[in-house]
């Protein structure tokens, strides 16, 4: 979801509502660090404080083939 003045809380909702397995989080810190972070998007209620985790950039595409695979 694209929006020039993205809330969090929407997004997160967003994806819960479209019932996406994984969000990709890329804020400036992962950015600086060449990361992304991904969580695990299950409802706020089942994932409590997850903050999901970090991979690499260039590893981003086959950690989630990896996840994606057990489903």
């Amino acid at each position: 979801m694209f929006k020039e003045t993205p809330k969090d809380r929407a997004q997160f909702a967003q994806a819960d509502s479209d019932q996406i397995p994984y969000v990709a989080i890329l804020a400036p810190k992962e950015l600086a660090a060449g990361t992304v972070r991904i969580k695990p998007q299950v409802g706020k209620d089942v994932a409590g404080d997850a903050k999901g985790e970090e991979v690499q950039m260039s590893e981003v595409v086959e950690y989630l083939k990896a996840k994606l695979a057990v489903i």
